[in-house]
């Protein structure tokens, strides 16, 4: 790193660590590249490499990440590691909090011997017959008891069919889902998000759920 950028970096860092969230755009665009070395890396180790050629969510999850620098930007030592250097294991809990980890239930090969019907919101796209799914798998059956306490109808299909383009390889989930049930790509991550956030919540104080936990459905 140049004189000039690291005099730029140690400005933005101190402002944000003064509270300046307009510092957050600027550090965005001068080193999110490196900022988003740090969540492909992570991303690698987690086995998610589909999702590093889906732009949105690589962009969102560098966001996530600048945003999470700037809440411990005060803790930053301008004499010690680059921040994202600094910050790594902190990076990579948002880029976990980001995108889960995947569940018993949606193996793909299980995917393979389930009828698939219409999808909501009138998609000619076909989509996973959940209620089929959920007679001979145990594990799936608990998974959908939990999300149907969290979640609205919507909320539950999109999450579903979320997971499932993620377990089949789709290169950018968040897009197709978003097709079929006329929301944007940002919709579609924000509501998995919520999901998520809401089914660990419950995971945590409901011992229904423990098993989910313990078989790795979510992180914990």
């Amino acid at each position: 790193m140049n004189r000039d950028d690291r005099l730029l970096l140690e400005k933005l860092m101190a402002a944000m660590a003064d509270g300046d969230a307009a510092a957050l755009f600027p550090f965005i665009e001068h080193f999110g590249t490196a900022l988003a070395r740090e969540v492909r890396r992570v991303l690698r180790e987690l086995g998610r490499t589909d999702l590093l050629r889906d732009r949105d969510e690589l962009d969102g999850l560098v966001q996530d990440a600048a945003i999470d620098l700037f809440r411990r930007a005060a803790g930053w030592d301008r004499t010690g590691a680059l921040p994202w250097v600094w910050a790594r294991s902190a990076i990579r809990s948002v880029v976990v909090r980001g995108i889960g980890h995947a569940t018993v239930a949606l193996d793909p090969d299980r995917f393979d011997l389930v009828e698939r019907g219409p999808v909501a919101g009138g998609s000619d796209t076909p989509d996973i017959d959940y209620e089929a799914l959920r007679a001979r798998d145990a594990d799936f059956e608990l998974f959908c008891r939990a999300v149907d306490e969290v979640g609205s109808e919507r909320d539950r299909r999109v999450f579903h069919e979320y997971l499932a383009q993620q377990a089949n390889g789709d290169p950018s989930p968040s897009h197709t889902v978003g097709s079929q049930f006329g929301l944007t790509a940002e919709n579609v991550r924000q509501i998995a998000k919520r999901m998520r956030d809401q089914l660990r919540r419950l995971i945590r104080v409901d011992n229904r759920y423990r098993a989910l936990s313990e078989r790795g459905c979510l992180a914990a």
